[in-house]
């Protein structure tokens, strides 16, 4: 965002540089301003964030990731089908959002992503040929390719709306009624690349991942940006008539 605002300040022509922009030149950045912030999403700051670097440790100063079996190394953690990771007690079970930047070796099928309840009933989050799915509510387009790392985020938020998101671009939502996307057994366990028990453990991939951010309460993405945006619009909109005024009493004298 700070190179957006820079590159649109680059812009900028004026009358007197050493005195003051131009009306015309600051209008201009007002509607770029505006447009261009409204792009960019927000999310609220990390509460855990685990680069995996070898350490499983939090570097927020969180609990540290638990391992199922696979190998740390310096730049991630390896593992086979059901040696994933899991956390307990860490974060709201029903408000959050969580970034996974991983690759699977294999995305036929229904491959788990990430569990909610322990490795109890199959729902849960999942690559299934290749697209991002919500089984058994909602998925998305094959996107997800075996052996590339792909960056998968899922957002709930107050209101139960679940989004699902493959590398920043939104694959999947839904209304969350049946609270299948809330953490909810003891501990509020969340577990990562590890397929439940009622598929005996069937669906799941061998992998890397690369790290794992955990937020709370996810921004709403549209309506903050457009808000930052409406927020410099107005700000500039103001220096504009301020300039403008004077340009008029400066001409009267």
């Amino acid at each position: 965002m700070i190179y957006a605002l820079s590159t649109i300040a680059g812009t900028i022509k004026t009358e007197h540089p050493e005195r003051k922009f131009s009306c015309t030149s600051l209008s201009r950045l007002a509607l770029l301003a505006l447009t261009t912030l409204a792009t960019f999403p927000l999310l609220a700051a990390p509460l855990h964030d685990y680069q995996l670097n070898s350490t499983y440790a939090d570097a927020l100063g969180g609990p540290s990731l638990s391992p199922d079996g696979g190998t740390l190394g310096p730049t991630g953690y390896t593992f086979a089908a059901n040696q994933g990771l899991n956390i307990s007690s860490i974060a709201n079970g029903s408000v959050y959002s969580i970034d996974m930047v991983f690759q699977f070796t294999d995305v036929t099928g229904y491959r788990k992503i990430l569990d909610f309840s322990n490795l109890g009933p199959d729902t849960g989050l999942y690559v299934h040929d290749g697209a991002l799915n919500f089984y058994n509510v909602a998925t998305g387009s094959s996107t997800i390719a075996a052996n590339q790392i792909t960056d998968v985020r899922l957002d709930r938020n107050t209101a139960g709306i679940v989004t699902g998101f493959v590398n920043g671009v939104q694959e999947i939502q839904f209304t969350d009624t049946g609270s299948i996307a809330v953490f909810d057994t003891p501990n509020q366990i969340m577990r990562f690349f590890e397929d439940d028990n009622a598929t005996g453990q069937r669906e799941a991939s061998g992998g890397f991942v690369d790290s794992i951010t955990i937020r709370l309460d996810p921004v709403p993405e549209t309506s903050a940006s457009v808000s930052l945006g409406l927020l410099l619009a107005l700000s500039i909109g103001t220096l504009v008539a301020t300039t403008r005024k004077r340009s008029l009493l400066s001409k009267d004298q």
